[in-house]
């Protein structure tokens, strides 16, 4: 069976904390990455509502909220906009991780 990087990430919690370890390896400190997406999050979701990543625009407060309150998932929309090649996959996460 071949998985999706998107399917990789929802079901593999490891993974995505790996993630979270490379981006704080990356900005050095937690507080630089708790720092780093308490400011660029909206930002970060602007970049998703204007390039059509959303499919609802209603889904902006959930998931600010969810920015805020996990950081895996901080930590996933973060990297989506650092990597262009992982945005589509790891949008699409966050999203099903918001409705869910």
């Amino acid at each position: 069976m071949i998985f999706t990087s998107t399917e990789i990430i929802m079901t593999n919690r490891s993974f995505s904390n790996f993630l979270v370890s490379q981006i704080i390896t990356a900005n050095t400190t937690p507080a630089d990455l708790a720092r780093d997406l308490n400011y660029k999050s909206p930002l970060i979701v602007d970049q998703w509502v204007a390039g059509e990543g959303l499919p609802d625009a209603g889904l902006l407060p959930r998931i600010i909220e969810a920015l805020n309150a996990d950081p895996v998932i901080a930590a996933m929309a973060w990297l989506s906009a650092k990597v262009p090649e992982l945005a589509e996959p790891l949008q699409a996460v966050v999203i099903e991780q918001v409705t869910a």
